[in-house]
């Protein structure tokens, strides 16, 4: 076992950088305080005043709250609990399922369990040119590209995804799914998904498609106007108008 002392602002930089568990216990009129990581121990110490400032103050109130916490997850018997980690601690899983129906208005449904709030997605049409359309008048005649996007204000981990049909295509119907800042494009774009014709899904069939490992999509990154986390569906059609349903599920990991 290797100690390593050092200052309580160091200290702190080692605990966020490495992710550990504080723990502290007080002795001689001193707040004793490690973390371990491996066979290395990280040591401080504040000396305790009757009037808490600065270190002493941002320990008590920041720190004491988090601290001894069990650095390995027991049983009842007290004995260890092992545990395949698939995303970081505390999250929880969500299967978020969603349907609409390309070349319609307003098809888009995906709403809360009390069925009053929309959950986080915006869809867009456009014609072969690249021009936006928002009448169903001008949707119907020259729509050939329904875009779907998935823009949520917090964080998650992506694990997979599914498509499903309740009917199978007449005719070339491709799917894309985009991962990133759908209004700056370029780079800022990773494809999850490439040209996939939904004519070949047979409607008695779940297609999924699965990364083997979360993905995690940030929401906020500095610098950047926009949600860093979107998730854009890109639907393209030969004939202009064609209305199909489609029903798509993402599966997250979400604190």
């Amino acid at each position: 076992m290797k100690i390593i002392k050092l200052n309580w602002s160091d200290f702190k930089t080692n605990l966020s950088n490495k992710k550990a568990l504080i723990q502290h216990y007080i002795s001689s009129n001193h707040y004793k305080i490690f973390f371990m990581d491996g066979q290395i121990e990280y040591q401080t110490e504040i000396e305790i005043e009757s009037t808490p400032i600065n270190d002493q103050l941002e320990f008590e109130t920041s720190y004491i709250p988090v601290s001894n916490n069990p650095l390995s997850d027991l049983d009842n018997a007290g004995r260890p609990v092992t545990r395949i980690a698939a995303s970081n601690k505390g999250t929880s899983y969500k299967a978020h399922f969603f349907d609409f129906t390309t070349s319609k208005l307003d098809s888009l449904v995906c709403k809360s369990w009390d069925g009053m709030t929309d959950m986080g997605f915006s869809t867009k049409y456009y014609k072969m040119d690249g021009t936006e359309l928002t009448t169903q008048t001008d949707i119907d005649s020259m729509c050939v590209k329904t875009v779907v996007i998935f823009s949520p204000m917090y964080d998650y981990e992506l694990i997979s995804g599914t498509v499903n049909l309740q009917t199978s295509p007449s005719e070339n119907l491709r799917l894309w799914v985009t991962g990133g800042v759908s209004e700056l494009g370029g780079v800022y774009v990773k494809e999850f998904i490439r040209n996939l014709n939904l004519k070949f899904i047979s409607p008695s069939e779940t297609l999924q498609t699965d990364g083997r490992a979360s993905k995690f999509m940030k929401a906020n990154t500095m610098g950047v106007p926009y949600n860093t986390n979107q998730l854009q569906i890109v639907v393209l059609s030969d004939t202009p108008g064609i209305k199909h349903d489609i029903m798509m599920n993402f599966e997250y990991f979400i604190s």
